[in-house]
């Protein structure tokens, strides 16, 4: 059993904590018979339990076999940085077109590997190469915009070193195809000059630098929501970089692709990875954690159709 809070578990702990605390003050304090505010706060606690338990997002493991495995890793490099929330993104930011993209990939290609790498002025590895495509899904999930109050600028250099770790790890399994696909607005703010990515190119199968947002470019909001203004006080523009992005991709040997439109670049790449990979012979055991939630929600759903029975019973029609 393991568990994966659908929201950050402290902010709700504690915002939850303090609106129960408050009910339950109001009900031990409330008038009327006794036997029914000692009802009343049980009906909360047990209320408050179970909306927990729907918060953790517990999950059972299974062992499954008969798994057909591809021979494929696909790693997902995805720029983080404040620009990437720009507001010119077909599903709304530029990090929403690129969750889509990565979401249409890994739905054509089941049974490979993938892993993401994260960066902004810093590179971290959110995924190593898994089959469990959910950690995959919450990895990209988890990517948030920085904090105005502390970024220092970004960087395409970051993620470099872990690209090639990533990538050297790949090439060390038996006939392996290694994708490197790699998500940005081409954007450098910290005042670094693009180094050459040509290293990857002896690890790299199949290489796409996918760009994100318009040419007209887009604004962007800070983390409290407000959009960014310059020192005119007009909104800030964020124009992708295509040059930069191009440069990337002929550096890994890959194409240079476009995130507009209605996700035909992700398809033909996915359609592409497909053609390449195979399955490798024989099937082996995988591990996959199956969501236990819903068990929660349909007793809080039970609880709160007798709460509401009872208390309309009792009230005059």
């Amino acid at each position: 059993m393991i568990f994966r809070p659908i929201l950050p578990l402290i902010p709700f702990s504690a915002a939850a904590a303090a609106v129960i605390l408050i009910t339950a003050v109001l009900i031990l304090k409330g008038e009327g018979d006794a036997k029914k505010r000692i009802c009343s706060l049980a009906f909360l606690l047990a209320a408050a339990l179970l909306t927990f338990c729907i918060e953790l997002r517990p999950m059972r493991a299974e062992k499954k076999t008969d798994v057909e495995v591809k021979n494929t890793d696909v790693l997902f490099v995805v720029d983080g940085s404040i620009s990437m929330w720009a507001e010119d993104g077909t599903y709304g930011t530029r990090m929403d077109d690129v969750r889509a993209a990565c979401g249409r990939i890994i739905s054509d290609l089941q049974g490979a590997s993938f892993g993401v790498v994260s960066f902004d002025r810093k590179s971290r590895i959110m995924a190593p190469f898994t089959q469990d495509t959910t950690a995959v899904t919450d990895a990209l999930a988890m990517i948030t915009e920085p904090s105005t109050d502390y970024a220092k600028g970004s960087s395409l250099n970051a993620p470099l070193a872990d690209i090639l770790k990533m990538a050297e790890f790949s090439k060390k399994k038996e006939d392996r195809l290694t994708v490197i696909l790699f998500f940005s607005d081409g954007e450098i703010t910290d005042g670094s000059e693009l180094v050459s990515y040509e290293p990857v190119r002896a690890y790299t199968d199949i290489g796409a630098v996918f760009c994100a947002g318009s040419p007209e470019g887009g604004k962007m909001k800070d983390q409290y929501g407000i959009y960014i203004r310059d020192d005119n006080y007009d909104y800030g523009i964020s124009v992708p970089d295509e040059e930069t992005l191009g440069k990337i991709a002929q550096d890994i040997g890959g194409t240079l692709e476009h995130l507009e439109g209605d996700g035909d670049a992700a398809s033909r790449m996915g359609a592409q990875i497909r053609e390449a990979s195979f399955v490798t012979m024989g099937q082996e055991e995988l591990e996959v954690y199956n969501d236990t939630y819903y068990i929660f929600a349909a007793l809080l759903l039970i609880l709160l159709a007798a709460g509401a029975f009872f208390t309309f019973r009792k009230m005059p029609l």
